[in-house]
């Protein structure tokens, strides 16, 4: 009877922790037809057959989504997904349609499915906004996509934290404060090949649980990189890798004018959790590095002209700057081919040539929207990133430049330009 008795409170034991952790789903799809959604911005078509949501490629269209007409802040999402090759598209979380942006373009995080050799299916992109912040590099999470065959991803967003799996598989590990709130659309993606017109993309068994939801998350593995676009502040995985904040997002305490003296207030101004900063002055951070990784974001007005002066003395003598200029129309073709003034170039020395999207530079800057930048400093070379594409990598040894440890300083030539998030790990 002790023994009958023990194992019947260890079953039900189990089936208590089992209710704890279970989602509670909602179905956001009935299977019949399409009540409570709206298309947007396009006019591909959406149709249902046999429980499956079926979106068919269009010429002549932008993108096209079949939006939720409720919004949704935390939750976990679960779905079904299958295209024809070749094709791309994603799904929605936390987006809007606003009359004041963009003429009510849709926008918003996407959880990505992607067919192309890239394979960054599960990534997140942020569509009509900043472009990608979490590309696929993990070659296990890549392979985790099967082509042409239904695939089952999962989407948790809670708090700040958006993360990913695709057929099992954790994909992406986010942390983002933009946006709190928004709808799940489906997304048929413009074309502009005539043989991709009228080819198909699925979804099916949509569900959505918005109780219970930090018992319910899953485990998200140490080995799937954190990214993070948190505004000003560390997350504890940072700050336990090494990070620190070089900008607490409220004063310029640890900053002092380029020449040492005291700031201008008139030049270096905050303004919604950034360094805003105009005409010609510049200002540094008060302690010396040697070798570090350096990352921040910056948003740039037309035709200004500004960038990160580091790996300088006093003096400046042997200063690299990480350029950052408006060149979005300013330059010509040709100027753009010989590296003149490239944005994320490595001023005077070597110009940017970062692909991410093929070999058109206008995908990796974005004016008037904030860009992510990244400076690594070893002691024989440098890299400057823009946008998760490294652009420049120097061996300044081979050039018989000695490491130092050195400033780092933000340089404003003319315009405005606007720098958040600034944080630096030591190597």
């Amino acid at each position: 009877m002790v023994r009958y008795w023990m194992i019947l409170v260890v079953v039900l034991g189990s089936l208590n922790v089992i209710g704890q952790n279970a989602e509670e789903w909602l179905p956001l799809f009935n299977g019949k037809n399409l009540d409570g959604w709206n298309v947007m911005n396009g006019t591909a078509e959406y149709r249902v057959e046999n429980e499956v949501i079926i979106g068919t490629s269009k010429m002549h269209t932008p993108n096209t989504f079949l939006a939720t007409k409720k919004l949704y802040g935390d939750f976990i999402l679960e779905y079904e997904m299958k295209m024809e090759r070749s094709l791309n598209s994603g799904v929605q979380i936390r987006s809007n349609s606003i009359a004041s942006y963009k003429d009510g373009q849709v926008h918003g995080y996407q959880v990505e499915c992607d067919d192309t050799k890239r394979r960054y299916t599960a990534g997140i992109y942020d569509e009509g906004r900043r472009g990608w912040i979490y590309p696929v590099k993990n070659e296990t999470s890549k392979a985790a996509y099967k082509n042409g065959e239904w695939n089952k991803f999962r989407v948790e967003a809670i708090g700040d934290y958006i993360r990913t799996w695709l057929n099992g598989v954790p994909i992406a590990n986010l942390r983002c404060e933009l946006t709190a709130k928004g709808f799940i659309a489906l997304q048929v993606h413009s074309i502009h090949e005539q043989e991709k017109e009228g080819k198909s993309i699925c979804w099916r068994n949509i569900r959505i649980s918005t109780t219970n939801l930090n018992k319910a998350r899953w485990e998200m593995p140490d080995s799937i990189v954190e990214k993070s676009y948190l505004f000003n502040r560390l997350t504890k995985r940072e700050k336990q890798e090494g990070w620190q904040l070089l900008w607490d997002g409220k004063s310029f305490k640890g900053w002092e004018q380029g020449n040492g003296n005291p700031l201008i207030s008139s030049e270096w101004l905050i303004n919604d959790r950034a360094i805003v900063t105009k005409g010609n002055a510049a200002i540094q951070i008060k302690k010396e590095w040697s070798n570090y990784i350096f990352d921040f974001e910056f948003k740039v007005g037309k035709n200004a002209e500004g960038g990160i002066k580091y790996f300088c003395d006093e003096e400046n003598q042997s200063a690299f700057v990480y350029q950052i200029y408006d060149d979005a129309e300013k330059l010509t073709d040709d100027e753009k081919a010989k590296g003149k003034n490239l944005l994320a170039s490595l001023k005077g020395r070597v110009p940017a040539n970062g692909q991410i999207h093929g070999d058109k530079r206008v995908k990796l800057y974005k004016r008037d929207r904030w860009n992510k930048a990244r400076i690594v400093v070893t002691d024989t070379t440098i890299s400057q990133y823009l946008n998760n594409a490294k652009v420049v990598e120097l061996n300044y040894a081979a050039e018989g430049i000695e490491a130092i440890k050195s400033l780092i300083q933000i340089e404003n030539i003319t315009g405005e330009i606007s720098y958040r998030n600034l944080k630096i790990k030591a190597l």
